[in-house]
């Protein structure tokens, strides 16, 4: 192939890669079904996390800010102690 075949085949297939993301990007019909399931989905996602928001805000509002520490701090030092135990067990088994 002499040059000026190469160059326009890499021009058309250039040009092809072009339209196909201008296709891909550019808005389609507001009546399309995909679209319009597009829709469905993000309302659907809306309502249910608006559900899941005000339950867990709910539940939140009503503990007591001290035994939420309390609690946490028994989690961290059980996690802290299984380090300590894992770490020397590590190092005894070398």
């Amino acid at each position: 192939m002499g040059f000026k075949c190469k160059f326009f085949f890499l021009i058309v297939i250039y040009c092809s890669g072009f339209f196909s993301a201008v296709y891909y990007v550019a808005h389609g019909d507001e009546n399309s079904p995909a679209n319009d399931k597009a829709v469905r989905i993000v309302n659907a996602i809306n309502y249910y996390s608006s559900k899941i928001y005000s339950r867990v805000s709910e539940k939140y509002s009503q503990i007591d800010k001290e035994e939420l520490k309390s609690a946490y701090n028994k989690g961290l030092e059980a996690v802290n102690t299984m380090t300590a135990k894992y770490c020397k067990n590590q190092t005894d088994a070398q």
